[in-house]
């Protein structure tokens, strides 16, 4: 499966297919540039203007118990990375999308109209976007719209951080607010990420309050020399002092963590064969509460969930389920074959 197989218009969402050296949708007939192999799938013609406030860097892999995750998932598995900015990685199944072009992205689309079929994104991941989106109570139906029945995502929004990024920051948001614009999805956990607590709401906001700072007395200019002794301080260990929830009210980001509902009866993002195993195994069921949730537990030091016990335990135990890792159809982020 390529990456065309997924894609749909994001002004009418029905099926495109190449013409030419572009795209053009079979509904409106509405035609979309590819630039060097990257399909431009924006819902208007004058798209807002975007620029950076700085040269975008060009990332590499993900946080560890992420990355676990992706890794833990089949050569099938569809993964959307929504405002990944100009990150690079090999894997194929990790679609990079940005409102953007830069070398390292995929697709260029607007999450408020996401240029996918339904139910077909397996994991969506989007760090550090929400907070820059003029609607984001639409863009989190979109989301709820292309997951797989039983498809997971990962958003993160920026709370108690100073103002950054482009084109604005338009709506930082609590865990309560996220949970408020995911309602419609499962939850799996929501909170505060180990990477993103207090000590780097303070080093936000001290750096910019530094930044911007003019003083003009002697007393103001004490008052920078305390801030640059703040600096010094190991803010990041400090963060053991705090229990999670109360670490929530205060943290620089927050997140949550949802997946989309499968109905009775239904595999949703599992293999067939591993989903009867779940299903038949009181064992199992005890130890995946939810089958579907990739990592269940964010703070959790390896990532344990139905796909990793397929490719060790349930690949020696089933011949099902080792025809199943063996012959999957991969998916690839190319546009086409």
């Amino acid at each position: 499966m390529h990456l065309l197989d997924i894609l749909a218009c994001p002004r009418c969402r029905a099926d495109l297919v190449k013409q030419g050296a572009g795209l053009s949708c079979t509904g409106c007939g509405h035609a979309y540039p590819v630039e060097d192999g990257v399909p431009i799938l924006l819902p208007t013609d004058d798209p807002a203007q975007v620029v950076h406030e700085a040269e975008l860097e060009t990332r590499g892999g993900y946080v560890t118990i992420v990355q676990q995750v992706f890794d833990s998932l089949g050569p099938n598995a569809v993964i959307l990375d929504l405002g990944a900015g100009n990150r690079n990685v090999a894997d194929e199944r990790i679609v990079r999308m940005d409102v953007l072009r830069s070398p390292h992205v995929d697709i260029v689309g607007d999450a408020h109209a996401l240029p996918f079929k339904d139910d077909v994104i397996t994991f969506l991941h989007a760090s550090a976007v929400w907070e820059h989106l003029r609607r984001p109570w639409i863009a989190s139906k979109e989301v709820g719209r292309i997951l797989q029945p039983g498809g997971n995502a990962f958003v993160d929004c920026a709370f108690v951080y100073p103002f950054h990024g482009y084109p604005a920051v338009f709506f930082n948001a609590s865990v309560e607010g996220l949970r408020t614009l995911f309602e419609g999805l499962v939850e799996v956990c929501a909170g505060v990420a180990p990477w993103h607590m207090p000590s780097f709401a303070i080093e936000g906001l001290l750096s910019q309050y530094h930044r911007f700072f003019k003083p003009d007395t002697e007393e103001g200019h004490r008052f920078v020399e305390i801030l640059e002794q703040i600096d010094t301080l190991p803010l990041r260990d400090f963060d053991r002092c705090f229990e999670l929830k109360d670490a929530e009210r205060i943290a620089a980001v927050v997140f949550v963590y949802v997946r989309k509902a499968v109905a009775d009866g239904e595999a949703g993002i599992l293999p067939v064969a591993v989903a009867a195993a779940w299903a038949g195994d009181p064992a199992l069921q005890e130890r995946y509460r939810d089958p579907q949730a990739l990592a269940p537990d964010i703070d959790a030091a390896v990532v344990d969930n139905m796909f990793t016990w397929a490719r060790g335990e349930g690949r020696a135990a089933d011949p099902a389920i080792a025809a199943w890792l063996d012959e999957v159809e991969p998916f690839t982020r190319r546009l086409s074959g």
